[in-house]
């Protein structure tokens, strides 16, 4: 019974670490990136990448996609 018990504790902290690495990916490239393309070319800022504007400009990008996704 305690190998069990060991190998679930070690099963559920690998599938934790995969689980934050891709999250942790997906927002950064599929939020933050054009987020900051946003920043870098419509409004000539100095942006960084891991800024949180650009975290909150692709967040606004991509609910605009969707909201005129839903519309169309």
């Amino acid at each position: 019974m305690p190998l069990v018990e060991i190998a679930g504790e070690l099963a559920g902290g690998i599938f934790r670490m995969l689980w934050h690495f891709v999250v942790e990916v997906f927002f950064q490239y599929a939020v933050k990136l054009p987020g900051y393309l946003i920043l870098k070319k419509v409004f000539k800022s100095d942006a960084q990448i891991d800024s949180w504007r650009a975290g909150f400009t692709g967040l606004i990008f991509w609910l605009a996609i969707v909201y005129i996704a839903y519309f169309i």
